[in-house]
C-alpha cells in the first residue's frame, strides 16, 4: 500500500493510498487545498475543522450538481435516440409507401400500355 504526503491549507498530512495512486491522491488533495484556501479567504478566521467541513460540503455540492447534469444529459441522449428511432421508422414507412405508389403507378401504366396496344375494333 502506498503513502503520500499532501498539504491542505498549510498543514501536511500523510495519506494512505493504493499502489500507483499517489499522483491521483496528490491531485485530489491539491484541489481540496485550492478550495479550502478560497473558502478561508472568504470566511476569514475559522477553525480548521469548520474550514474542512465547509470545503467538504462545497465539493459535495459540486459533485451533486455534476451528477445532476450527467443524469440530464443521459435523459437527453435517451430522448434523442428515441427521436432518431422514430424518424428512422417514419423514413422506412415513407420508403415503403413510395414503393407501393411506384408499384401501383407501374401497374396502371402497364394497363394503359396494353390498352394502347389492343387493336381497335
Amino acid at each position: 500500500m502506498g503513502q503520500v504526503s499532501v498539504s491542505v491549507h498549510g498543514r501536511v498530512y500523510q495519506v494512505a493510498c493504493g499502489d500507483g495512486e499517489e499522483e491521483r491522491v496528490r491531485g485530489l488533495a491539491g484541489y481540496v487545498d485550492r478550495r479550502a484556501n478560497e473558502l478561508a479567504s472568504e470566511l476569514g478566521n475559522v477553525t480548521d475543522a469548520l474550514l474542512f467541513l465547509m470545503t467538504g460540503l462545497l465539493i459535495v455540492d459540486e459533485l451533486a450538481e455534476s451528477k445532476s447534469r450527467i443524469e440530464q444529459l443521459e435523459r437527453d441522449i435517451a430522448s434523442f435516440k428515441a427521436e432518431q428511432e422514430l424518424a428512422a421508422r417514419r423514413a422506412e414507412e415513407g420508403e415503403h409507401n413510395i414503393a407501393e405508389l411506384l408499384e401501383s403507378t407501374a401497374a396502371r401504366i402497364q394497363t394503359l400500355v396494353k390498352r394502347i396496344d389492343e387493336p381497335i375494333g
